[in-house]
């Protein structure tokens, strides 16, 4: 009776889950095999199938797998037209080994002869859209082989004019063309007819035509004279193709690519997975989920070659997981996702995207590594996205997260986009966290607009809400951070910023004042490592333009002495003022926990000096002969005496004009020659603080700015300042102008003086060093025998070591040698100091050996990297080697030893730890 009992209760149990469940009682297998047979059964492992035609003719249940044989090669497109269910999904991987099954939207070719030369051909019944050699995708037979035409004149957005295109009416007729048409989009067309001059398009472009932008043509087969270029002629099915190095193709192997799709899901695809498979060649994409989905999971796939995309999910997905593929070689982008909701995207691995102008998507998608438009409650974690020709993240929607993400390389063929990059309307609460973004690099390429405005991070217009948090951000070509027009309310913390080529963080407002506004900026290390580079750039029609408020963040350039650069745009260009940290403090407040660089270098060290003075009269003591008033109504250049400066000084007084009105003094006649490098040396006063500037310019209109260009901070202690620059025009007659603007009023200035040097470089790499952890697990960092500082002025040595996904940067222990008087150049050969050992303590002294001798007596001198002397010890002997001990108490730190005599110059370091 027990048994009984539980056999009835099984069946009931049973009876109900087949009347809850839309499966089917039974799941099938479908297996698929190169050395199978389309006439087996196709389920079992015994007895499978050959081809994916085979396999279209299922139609598919619940629970059902397709499975396909490991390492082997299947050509076709899978076309599934049903749903899984949660508890039973459909499941498309492979069997058999660990090796994927591979799905190829590409046929080989065969039969190749000689047509001409290098030109080979082959007979082929499909029209191709792909055609590869060896795994390399050859392009369309192209004119020109190399670079770009230019619009000339444009006619709407279905035609233009360029008379540079010489060849007879109709010869472009049918021709594919490719254009630039704005910073962020390349499009392509086809020729429907070329005559006077004119080529007009088959469909109307989506953007009007720009005349300057720059296009090539393709696809007709008189262009086919390059190594790697293909074409193929309809009306005889015929594929010619200009081989590498005269290798006859048959010797190759040479496909193309004729299937769309690897899987095409339509009426169908939710609760699916996808693993373990190769999918490669597609003349579109790999994965195209034509509808609305849920429940997918696609892991452990390989995407290589697609035409366009690896996962397409344009009708929007819910419940999804993309994990663990790899991206590569895809013309348009890796992954595309329309309206993609509780969803994550982890641990990809996408490479070289997008990386063939003109080729890919017509739309603004094209060279994404990952684009997510209108998502909700995605998170973009751990993926490495590496040289994709636009952004690495493209986001946009609603509680989103793109955290400990690799990017290095992106937007490399576009120049007005981010490695991450949002935009709004429908963009709030979004998390961007803990990425490395390196290299964000831009193009001008076949564009008009010369000015590269690529950022590690771009917000544009309409965001709100968005949390900036931890991320490391280094070598952007223009901004580490922007965040543009009409952005509200972000958090932007903890970042570091590390050498980008236009400024560190970036605010811009445009027209509609107020737009920008509400954002709270703390806990950032900005760190530049150019001249003339911002720290905090604030763009804006309206003067004090303050969008944050700021606090407790560092301000680093050691090239540099300004935080903060304020760009006011008006209607006769761009007025520019630039401030110090405690010019900001004092002028607007805040910042009050914040730090500013504490020493400065030059990129260039000075070896020699060429002895000839260029500057008449830069030490002020009768007169200022010599210097012009440039502008008399709002200048006045006075001499004076009555300063910390030395016996007589040029006084400037601004005395009318706006705010942004300057006056300038110049200096002729200085013989500059191209390549030549010149150190730059001036002492300056006031009693306020402010900047004044100094130019090389020309002597004739519009007095260009050659070279230097730069602005110093003066305040009520004297300032001495040395500067070494290169002149890089072959313009040799200039002139040398300071200028003084409104605001600052009031300057004196003395001992200016410019001569040729020779010169070497010290990379700015190498003094302040990045170290960067993209991995998920601590890393250490050996610091050998080097010691560093750290931006609180601590130091590390020994190693260094960095929680995941961060980073750090320590400055060599040479860079901390400040305000101490350089020492004038020795005209004895060779002159050489040794201190060892060079991490001692103060109990131990030091060993000194010095290898040159001046005269019969000197002086050492030790001085802390504060510029405090501490010891000061006369020496009546020269010495070959001697040994000093130290005063006791000495902090740990860096300490500059001089040796100085009648005749020489010497310093070296030592450390006490």
């Amino acid at each position: 009776m027990k048994t009984k009992r539980w056999k009835f209760g099984l069946h009931v149990v049973f009876g109900m889950w087949l009347l809850c469940s839309n499966s089917p009682l039974f799941a099938t297998n479908y297996y698929l095999s190169n050395a199978g047979n389309d006439a087996n059964t196709g389920i079992t492992i015994s007895s499978p199938w050959a081809s994916i035609d085979k396999l279209n003719t299922v139609v598919f249940q619940p629970g059902d797998s397709i499975l396909f044989s490991s390492g082997n090669v299947f050509s076709g497109q899978l076309n599934v037209n049903a749903n899984g269910t949660a508890l039973q999904p459909l499941v498309i991987t492979t069997y058999g080994g660990s090796d994927p099954a591979i799905i190829s939207g590409a046929q080989p070719v065969s039969g190749w002869t000689i047509y001409s030369g290098n030109i080979y051909k082959a007979t082929f019944a499909v029209t191709p859209s792909q055609f590869f050699i060896n795994q390399q995708p050859l392009l369309l037979a192209r004119f020109p082989n190399s670079g770009y035409y230019h619009h000339q004149q444009a006619a709407g957005n279905y035609a233009f004019i360029d008379s540079a295109l010489t060849q007879p009416d109709h010869y472009w007729d049918g021709a594919g063309i490719r254009m630039r048409s704005a910073d962020r989009r390349y499009e392509y067309n086809t020729v429907s007819k070329f005559e006077n001059d004119t080529v007009y398009f088959t469909n109307a472009a989506i953007l009007d035509v720009t005349p300057g932008m720059g296009y090539y043509l393709d696809n007709i087969f008189t262009e086919l004279d390059t190594a790697g270029e293909w074409y193929y002629d309809s009306s005889t099915s015929t594929i010619y193709c200009y081989s590498f190095s005269g290798t006859d193709p048959q010797q190759q192997i040479t496909e193309t690519g004729i299937y769309d799709y690897g899987i095409l899901f339509q009426n169908g695809g939710s609760n699916c997975t996808i693993e373990n498979l190769q999918f490669e060649k597609q003349n579109k994409d790999a994965l195209h989920y034509a509808d609305a989905v849920t429940n997918i999971t696609i892991r452990f796939c390989r995407f290589l070659l697609q035409g366009e995309t690896g996962i397409k999910l344009p009708g929007g997905a819910s419940i999804a997981t993309i994990s663990n593929n790899t991206f590569q070689k895809i013309k348009g982008a890796a992954i595309i996702a329309n309206q993609l909701t509780d969803a994550s995207v982890f641990q990809n691995t996408i490479r070289l995207i997008g990386l063939i102008p003109g080729y890919g998507i017509n739309t603004l998608q094209q060279g994404y590594g990952i684009s997510l438009d209108n998502g909700t409650s995605v998170v973009i974690s751990e993926n490495v996205i590496d040289s994709t020709g636009n952004s690495a993240i493209n986001l946009t929607g609603l509680h989103l997260v793109a955290e400990k993400n690799y990017c290095s390389y992106n937007v490399l063929h576009f120049n007005n986009q981010g490695g991450i990059y949002s935009y709004g309307y429908n963009a709030d609460s979004v998390t961007i966290r803990s990425n490395i973004i390196l290299h964000t690099e831009g193009s001008i390429e076949a564009s008009i607009n010369q000015e590269i405005n690529t950022c590690g991070i771009f917000l544009d217009e309409e965001t709100d809400h968005y949390f900036i948090i931890s991320n490391s951000i280094a070598y952007a070509t223009s901004f580490g951070i922007t965040i543009y027009r009409g952005g509200t309310n972000h958090v932007i913390s903890g970042n570091l910023v590390y050498g980008c080529g236009m400024g560190q963080l970036n605010f811009t407002e445009g027209s509609i004042e107020g737009s920008n506004a509400s954002h709270l900026v703390t806990n950032n290390r900005l760190y530049a490592i150019h001249e003339n580079v911002a720290i905090v750039n604030l763009n804006s029609d309206f003067e004090n333009f303050i969008p944050a408020a700021f606090d407790s963040n560092y301000y680093f350039n050691p090239y540099d002495f300004f935080a903060y650069t304020n760009i006011l745009n008006t209607s006769s260009g761009k007025e520019i003022q630039q401030f110090t940290l405690s010019q900001w403090q004092a002028l607007y407040g805040g910042d009050a926990e914040s730090k500013a660089t504490f020493f400065f270098r030059n990129r260039y060290a000075a070896t020699s000096i060429s002895g000839i003075e260029l500057i008449g009269n830069g030490t002020f003591t009768n007169n200022t002969d010599n210097w012009v008033n440039d502008t008399p109504d709002n200048l006045m250049v006075l001499l004076d005496n009555s300063t910390p400066l030395d016996n007589g000084c040029m006084k400037l007084v601004t005395t009318t004009g706006g705010p942004f009105n300057y006056g300038e003094t110049y200096h002729s006649g200085i013989q500059a020659d191209s390549g030549s490098f010149y150190q730059f040396d001036f002492s300056c006063y006031s009693i306020r603080d402010g900047n004044t500037a100094f130019f090389q310019k020309e002597v004739v209109p519009p007095f260009g700015i050659l070279d230097l260009g730069r602005y110093f901070p003066f305040s009520n202690l004297r300032n001495d300042y040395s500067i070494i620059y290169q002149h890089n025009r072959n313009i040799s007659d200039t002139r040398l102008v300071a200028r003084i603007s409104v605001p600052d009023s009031l300057a004196w200035l003395d001992n200016i003086s410019l001569q040729e040097v020779q010169a070497v470089y010290e990379d700015p790499l190498k003094k302040s060093r990045l170290f960067i952890n993209n991995q998920s697990q601590p890393v250490s960092f050996n610091l050998l025998d080097s010691v560093f500082y750290d931006l609180d002025q601590q130091i590390v040595s020994g190693a260094v070591i960095l929680p995941p996904f961060s980073s750090t940067v320590l400055i060599f222990d040479s860079a901390l040698i400040t305000n101490i008087a350089q020492p004038e150049i020795s005209l004895n050969a060779n002159p050489s100091l040794f201190i060892y050992p060079s991490l001692t303590t103060a109990l131990n002294g030091i060993n000194i050996r010095l290898l040159h001798k001046g005269s019969k007596s000197g002086h050492l001198t030790i001085i802390n990297s504060q510029g405090k002397m501490i010891l000061r010890h006369a020496i009546q002997q020269p010495f070959d080697m001697m040994h000093l001990d130290l005063p006791s108490g000495l902090l740990p730190g860096i300490y500059i030893l001089m040796f100085d005599d009648k005749l020489i110059h010497l310093q070296g370091k030592f450390i006490i730890q």
